[in-house]
């Protein structure tokens, strides 16, 4: 029950600083303004988009689920950002400076004007369209379980009620990205990553010591019962799968269109190479939801 509680309860406060974002009529009075937040904000504001976009339930879920069956392979997903994050530090900022000159809003704009080509720019929005597609259902699945699980011994049939609670986030999320632009994710963002950063430093904190009574005992249990799932074997998963897997994603990852459309909100080049540099602190977090996967019991 409490954890029904307080899952509405963030989920209302979510909501309402969507809304709250677009009061000011400024964030609707141009393309720019409602698409990059007039590229006002500042590297605390970008350091929080960027993270959110990057680090949510593909991450905290599913690279979790994926040490859980696989293992070490598992870590390429803090391989590719360790490298993706130097690329955004160099590339980003000339991307952002090209833009902004020529009003730019989007990476489809930003291909038509580069190559002076409609179809080039009608191809990567039909590119990132039909990738965004199951990268948005998968964020969906992860509100519907997290509702599932929070709703159990509340609700008769929890797993429906996931599902109308996934209805109803998606329009109303929907609904106040439409009133406010880009600042309602923006916003929404820093209480998302706010509590993400809490719950799992309290976790990193506790878990290893309810479990293995230290961390030290967590690497050594591990060592002793799941030696296997600490390397990487000859396989579908071995170390050129590995590499080639984290050197392509970490190329591809400010392709992403929610990903550049971060980059090109910020307010200036130096800050957008502040967000940069210290972006790379999440994976902390990655690596501590890594190792939770593996040596799950």
């Amino acid at each position: 029950m409490i954890a029904m509680v307080l899952t509405a309860i963030f989920i209302l406060i979510v909501v309402m600083v969507g809304f709250s974002a677009g009061f000011n009529k400024a964030s609707r009075s141009s393309l720019e303004e409602w698409s990059v937040g007039g590229r006002k904000l500042g590297p605390f504001l970008v350091w929080f988009l960027i993270g959110a976009d990057t680090y949510s339930a593909a991450t905290f879920l599913g690279i979790t689920g994926y040490a859980y069956n696989f293992g070490a392979p598992a870590f390429y997903g803090i391989a590719y950002l360790a490298m993706a994050y130097p690329l955004g530090y160099f590339i980003l900022p000339r991307l952002w400076r090209f833009a902004k000159e020529r009003n730019l809003t989007t990476i489809a704009d930003y291909a038509r004007v580069r190559y002076n080509s409609r179809v080039v720019s009608v191809l990567v929005s039909l590119t990132s369209l039909c990738f965004l597609i199951p990268y948005i259902d998968l964020q969906l699945t992860g509100i519907t379980g997290v509702v599932k699980v929070a709703g159990q011994g509340v609700f008769k049939d929890s797993a429906s009620v996931g599902v109308a609670a996934l209805v109803i986030s998606f329009a109303l999320v929907a609904f106040y990205t439409f009133f406010s632009g880009l600042r309602a994710p923006a916003w929404t963002a820093v209480i998302k990553d706010a509590l993400v950063w809490i719950v799992l430093i309290t976790m990193m904190l506790t878990i290893p010591f309810i479990w293995f009574h230290g961390w030290g005992s967590m690497f050594s249990v591990a060592l002793q019962k799941i030696p296997n799932m600490l390397t990487l074997h000859a396989g579908p998963h071995d170390s050129i799968w590995f590499s080639s897997t984290a050197l392509m994603t970490a190329m591809a990852l400010f392709m992403w269109p929610h990903s550049s459309t971060g980059a090109f909100s910020s307010r200036s080049e130096e800050a957008l190479r502040k967000s940069m540099l210290y972006l790379p602190f999440y994976n902390l977090l990655v690596f501590f939801l890594t190792w939770l996967g593996i040596v799950d019991p």
